[in-house]
């Protein structure tokens, strides 16, 4: 029912005639480019999740690492709570073998690795516009706010590992001691800088694709909007679609697309007309993942 309702309140509220219109005339072929695009990232995240993986001295196949995501999308898509992914990805990894522990493990540091790359991006881009002369307010806070998350992670699990090694023997709550063995248990993937340059690497090439998608729609619905904004837009877009409101944040994507435009002084019909068209993408991977998963299901 949330779902329906945001849908509805956007279509309202943001005009969704004219919306749909915009959507109506978009280039089905740059369209058609950012499925591809989008669909891409679900092997490149495998990649990284089995770089992560081997940090920790496990050696999954890649293949099977790329079913699984597979699954997680599926699944996902169908769930208000987006988590619901992850929790599938720790459990299907956990059926091959895999401690508990470890699955858990690299399930987080995978979402940490996003979450960074995303920052990085989200620097670029208001660095980008603070050049420009661009809202000065909002794009010095967003830069603020990405280094404040890009120093604020290794530091955390900096404190996790020394309280894990120097305190662990005092504490007397087995909750808090289960959580400083797991903050130690993730140090190998995250604090080492050979493997945090290559696994940061590895997500930026990621959400660059991504990036690129989202950028490739804009064009498709002829959005009048500089493409670097994305590199900001995109992490907001993706922070708010977390919100358990809705499945697969339909309506929310649409309604941050269009504020976000509205705030540099774009159309706001353009930026719910972009967010359409990622929901529809989105959408259509969930359902290709869906029927590659009966196809698969079907062969055996």
């Amino acid at each position: 029912m949330g779902t329906f309702a945001a849908v509805a309140v956007v279509w309202y509220l943001l005009g969704g005639n004219e919306i749909f219109s915009i959507v109506k005339s978009a280039n089905p072929a740059l369209i058609a480019i950012s499925f591809a695009l989008s669909a891409s990232v679900i092997p490149i995240s495998a990649v990284r999740w089995l770089f992560i993986l081997r940090t920790f001295g496990a050696s999954p196949r890649l293949a099977e690492l790329v079913r699984i995501q597979f699954v997680s999308h599926f699944i996902g898509a169908g769930l208000v709570f987006s988590g619901a992914s992850d929790v599938v990805r720790a459990a299907m990894l956990k059926s091959t073998g895999a401690r508990l522990a470890l699955s858990a493990a690299s399930v987080l540091v995978d979402r940490l690795y996003g979450l960074m790359g995303l920052a990085i991006l989200a620097l670029l881009g208001s660095l980008i516009a603070l050049t420009r002369g661009d809202a000065q307010r909002v794009f010095g806070a967003s830069a603020i706010l990405c280094l404040i998350i890009l120093a604020g992670i290794p530091a955390l699990l900096v404190l996790a590992k020394v309280a894990g090694r120097n305190f662990q023997v005092g504490v007397r709550s087995r909750t808090l001691k289960a959580f400083l063995t797991f903050s130690s248990q993730i140090e190998p993937a995250l604090l080492r800088p050979h493997a945090l340059l290559i696994g940061l690497a590895i997500s930026i090439a990621g959400q660059s694709v991504g990036l690129l998608a989202a950028i490739t729609a804009a064009s498709a619905v002829h959005a009048a909007v500089a493409p670097s904004m994305f590199l900001v837009f995109m992490p907001v877009v993706w922070l708010a679609t977390q919100i358990p409101i809705t499945i697969v944040g339909l309506g929310v994507r649409e309604a941050s697309f269009a504020a976000l435009f509205s705030a540099v002084g774009a159309a706001y019909a353009d930026g719910a007309a972009v967010g359409a068209v990622l929901s529809a993408v989105n959408l259509g991977i969930a359902l290709m993942c869906g029927f590659a998963l009966l196809k698969r299901g079907a062969s055996h």
